[in-house]
């Protein structure tokens, strides 16, 4: 996956199409974060400072979470079409899929505008 994200990169870097700066910031943040992880990754052999032990702790304690976040996001998804389907408004898919984000995993919404998708004036 990295292979061909920085090959997309390059190849639109070079031939041009990359004309606008802003249309390559979302490729560039994946592949720096997938960089950066993987630089994570690699100091899990090291014994100085017990990186290892500690690196690959918090690794084992991620794959744990992954369960319960696989089935947060069908509790996710299944808002999210809900929401959408019941919306009298003309709201966007976007708009709805972020409404459910804060509304299932931060819980800090606003019952007007997550919920009822009514607009802030002014």
């Amino acid at each position: 996956l990295m292979f061909w994200l920085q090959f997309w990169l390059a190849r639109g870097w070079l031939d041009g199409s990359w004309s606008d700066p802003r249309q390559i910031r979302p490729l560039l943040a994946a592949v720096g974060c997938m960089k950066w992880i993987r630089l994570l990754y690699m100091f899990r052999g090291f014994e100085n400072w017990s990186f290892g032990k500690h690196i690959l702790a918090i690794m084992s304690s991620l794959l744990e979470v992954s369960t319960f976040l696989i089935i947060m996001f069908f509790f996710l998804g299944a808002y999210t079409i809900a929401a959408y389907s019941i919306s009298t408004k003309d709201v966007s898919l976007l708009q709805v899929i972020l409404s459910a984000y804060r509304l299932n995993f931060l819980s800090d919404f606003d019952m007007d505008e997550d919920v009822y998708f009514k607009e802030k004036d002014g």
